[in-house]
């Protein structure tokens, strides 16, 4: 396998640097393949994991930047982008090696949309998409703006591959009590985030 990179974005004070260090914690129990974590942030305080250059783009807009020619402008080779609101909760090596170029998830609540929370690709296999963004950004914005980045990659991009959906899974429509035997991430999209709830979250994000 080429390089293997593992990134999360974090732009502005939604999330605390504890988000990403969880998150790199729960990468390193469940991902046996070499690999580099990284962080595309605006700022880089407390936080425990290599970190480049965000985009200049507020939110969610921000993780556009995988789809550069070179991810972030830095990085070659096989992606696994997670969103900070996910808790890994089994093997990640079979989803890294999923036989895709470029794989998304089906959203939890809009089944014609493709999700973004966590995708797996190979850097510049999608590049129009940041290319098309780039050369109408405020239009696609403005147009987008209730559904984000996913909305628009849906709109520009539909012929993508879908992640087993057993892999990826909902927290408030699954996982509540536990997560599924077969899940790997779980998303908790919305509220709760994981510092909100109790239970099995608690002692799993960690």
């Amino acid at each position: 396998m080429s390089d293997l990179w593992v990134c999360c974005v974090k732009v502005g004070d939604k999330y605390g640097p504890e988000y990403v260090n969880r998150l790199a914690a729960a990468i390193q129990r469940n991902l046996s393949l070499q690999h580099r974590m990284v962080c595309a942030t605006d700022n880089s305080s407390g936080v425990e994991v290599d970190c480049i250059p965000a985009p200049r783009l507020p939110g969610w807009w921000a993780k556009l930047g995988l789809f550069q020619e070179r991810a972030f402008g830095q990085l070659d080779g096989r992606l696994l982008y997670l969103d900070l609101d996910v808790l890994v909760t089994g093997p990640l090596d079979e989803l890294v090696q999923y036989p895709t170029r470029f794989a998304m998830h089906r959203d939890f609540t809009r089944p014609l949309v493709n999700a973004s929370a966590v995708m797996v690709l190979d850097s510049g296999v999608a590049a129009s998409i940041w290319a098309t963004f780039q050369s109408h950004q405020t239009k696609y914005m403005e147009r987008h703006k209730a559904g984000g980045d996913q909305e628009y990659l849906t709109a520009i991009h539909p012929a993508v591959d879908l992640l087993p959906m057993r892999w990826v899974v909902s927290y408030k429509r699954s996982a509540v009590a536990a997560p599924p035997p077969d899940a790997r991430v779980v998303c908790f999209h919305g509220h709760p985030k994981m510092h909100e709830c109790g239970g099995w979250v608690t002692k799993a994000w960690k």
